[in-house]
């Protein structure tokens, strides 16, 4: 098989839509090279892979394609000063995972789980996500970033960029254990053992930490890994803590809770706390009388963290202190634009309106299971600002003025088709309802005459269609609380009746006559 062909076939993934990225030659404070990256809508041929690797372009794949199956995943290790993939290396081929390295644009590792086949891009996550807790790079992006995507509504997935740019000359190439370049022509044979069937995805897994306490199982991951091994200066006392609030979960306050933490603590050697400055220090700030939760948001925490694990310990930060993680923000350049904001791999269109104002935000996101802990108005505009820092441009997904016609076309129909109300609050029972050039409905109405008439769409397939259409979303109207959507109402179509002339004319027969039947 040809370099391209094999090249096109272990990185394929999404088919109608890719990603480029432009170095600018400047670089960020950590050694990041920095550039525009930008999504386009497109079909992903064998001609944009070969000119990626003679260095035309740099492209970008969407690991998750549109039947929400992918053939790959990736471990994004974003390091870069003193940064050293041999260790990494080492730990994978030490716990036998079949990962394959790869050096990233900007010096980072990009780590590789290739499938000979397909598997859900949801199945992908999970396993990557346990992978990634357990080599100390939790901290760390994962693709496929989505666990579903919708094409149709410009939810199309996140975009990697791809090593063996400028195959010849490249910096972005697969590495062997001792950390050696491989060159393209190579690759195909270095790849092949760590290409695996399906069936042989589902067998991979890592052997547990062991421990003699029982109760050790259901101690945080974070926990499971300083107990098992040391952390040093800088990441100490953060460590320690967490270790603290596990074990006063383990023993309560007037239990053998500093005991427990004392013991951790010399097990690391010489890298242990002495036991006077423990005392002043974590031990001091675990004392008090209120109820101490982990510190899930520290560097060191962050490199062993597995909320969706945690939470299901008996030791873990439970339900209540679960915290989202953001997974990337994308900017559909549509008029007015769409956003795509992607919360624990579940992503959610949102309008710039919902996104400003947190009562909407909060509304739109509880419907995707998604908990929004209201923030005072400083912080949520600095949560903006970040958003906007992580942002990503999607262009080619615009709507046409033939899919506005049709648009407007069904909606008739769906006010001829449908009983008018006489107040507001009879649209609670599938009216609509018709005030100052505006019409007010329930979505679910909606839904039922667009299945009727053979579009059997679901709930937010419905909603996105009246969004790009112009609806707005409303919690009530004059006073009366709901959940209602507002459309401009058509313009009335000035349609001429036909011609048709009737002509009179005799019958052939006499119909007063006696007829012989």
């Amino acid at each position: 098989m040809s370099s391209l062909n094999f090249f096109s076939q272990l990185f394929g993934g999404l088919k109608s839509a890719y990603g480029t990225y432009e170095l600018n030659g400047a670089r960020r404070s950590d050694g990041k090279a920095e550039g525009k990256a930008l999504t386009k809508k497109g079909e992903v041929t064998s001609e944009l892979f070969q000119k990626h690797l003679n260095g035309e372009l740099s492209l970008g794949i969407v690991p998750i394609m549109e039947d929400n199956n992918c053939k790959w995943g990736c471990i994004d290790v974003d390091e870069y000063a003193g940064f050293n993939p041999l260790i990494i290396i080492k730990k994978i081929r030490e716990l036998k995972i079949p990962l394959f390295p790869y050096r990233s644009k900007s010096g980072g590792l990009h780590i590789f789980l290739h499938i000979d086949g397909v598997i859900p891009a949801t199945d992908m996550i999970d396993k990557l996500t346990e992978l990634a807790s357990r080599l100390g790079l939790a901290d760390c992006e994962i693709f496929p970033k989505q666990r579903t995507i919708n094409v149709k509504l410009g939810t199309i997935g996140n975009w990697l960029n791809l090593p063996y740019h400028n195959a010849k000359l490249t910096t972005r190439h697969a590495i062997d254990d001792n950390g050696h370049s491989i060159p393209i022509e190579d690759l195909e044979k270095a790849v092949k053992p760590y290409v695996i069937k399906p069936e042989e995805f589902y067998k991979i897994k890592v052997e547990e930490y062991k421990d003699e306490d029982e109760l050790f199982a259901e101690y945080p991951p974070c926990v499971q890994n300083f107990v098992k091994n040391a952390v040093g200066e800088g990441h100490r006392n953060e460590a320690l803590f967490n270790v603290g609030v596990c074990m006063l979960k383990k023993h309560g306050k007037d239990g053998a809770w500093e005991d427990e933490l004392g013991d951790i603590n010399k097990g690391w050697g010489d890298k242990a706390y002495p036991a006077s400055e423990l005392k002043a220090t974590v031990i001091k700030s675990l004392s008090g009388d209120k109820n101490y939760n982990y510190k899930c948001q520290t560097d060191i925490a962050r490199k062993y963290c597995n909320q969706g694990l945690c939470m299901k310990r008996k030791l873990g930060i439970g339900k209540n202190n679960y915290s989202f993680t953001v997974d990337s923000f994308q900017k559909i350049n549509t008029k007015p634009p769409k956003y795509i904001l992607t919360i624990d791999k579940k992503p959610v269109r949102l309008t710039g309106q919902q996104l400003c104002q947190q009562q909407l935000l909060k509304t739109e996101l509880f419907d995707w299971d998604i908990v929004w802990k209201t923030m005072e108005k400083e912080a949520f505009n600095m949560w903006l600002n970040y958003l906007k820092s992580m942002q990503t441009d999607v262009e080619g997904y615009d709507f046409t003025d033939d899919d506005k016609d049709e648009f407007q076309y069904l909606f008739r129909h769906f006010l001829d088709d449908s009983q008018v109300a006489d107040d507001i609050t009879q649209t609670q029972s599938d009216y609509i309802y018709s005030e100052n050039g505006s019409v007010f409905f329930r979505a679910e109405v909606f839904k039922k005459f667009l299945k009727k008439d053979g579009n059997n769409l679901k709930r937010d397939e419905v909603k996105e269609l009246l969004i790009d259409n112009g609806a707005e979303y409303v919690r009530g109207h004059n006073g009366y609380k709901a959940r209602l959507w507002k459309v401009p109402k058509p313009e009335q179509e000035d349609i001429k009746e036909r011609n048709v002339k009737f002509k009179r004319e005799l019958p052939g027969f006499d119909p007063d006559a006696d007829q012989n039947i």
